[in-house]
């Protein structure tokens, strides 16, 4: 089983290959199964992405998420692995019907230990207006922004 994560990667960042052999905190306990461990780093993590080595779709939510001040955790499965992905509840964040919300789906993306689904799910959850707030609701940002026209209306109007 070989299970590698990236956090900020692709932009300058770490990539940790995770190896029985390693002994560092994030070390795979070889007697945890796949699926456990999968669980376990959806708990662990606020946002996090298991994708397969090389997916384009993967970098785009990568990039979605850093444009909003967000850098995941990326995990790359083995393909033997992906099927142990978890499904999404019926009716997790509206969007059980989108083509990577089904189990064993690669990239999936969690957030807050909720499956969200793939790039169509996240792209959709972003667009209604909702991923900001989810992303606040688990603390991996801090803040709302407003819209650029209301920010720009305040700057206009003077202090009362």
């Amino acid at each position: 089983m070989m299970m590698r994560t990236n956090n900020f990667y692709g932009e300058g960042g770490v990539r940790l290959e995770l190896t029985p052999s390693t002994t560092s905190p994030l070390a795979i306990d070889v007697t945890e199964s796949t699926e456990m461990r999968i669980q376990r780093l959806i708990s662990e993590n606020p946002v996090v992405i298991f994708t397969r080595s090389s997916c384009c779709m993967c970098h785009v939510m990568k990039k979605l998420l850093s444009a909003i001040g967000v850098y995941p955790t990326v995990i790359e499965l083995e393909e033997e692995e992906i099927s142990a992905l978890p499904p999404s509840s019926a009716g997790d964040l509206d969007d059980h019907h989108h083509v990577n919300n089904i189990p064993g789906d690669a990239p999936a993306v969690f957030i807050g230990g909720t499956r969200v689904g793939g790039l169509e799910s996240l792209v959709a959850l972003h667009l209604s207006g909702r991923l900001v707030p989810k992303l606040v609701e688990v603390g991996v940002i801090t803040h709302v922004r407003g819209s650029r026209r209301k920010e720009e209306k305040e700057k206009e109007e003077p202090s009362k």
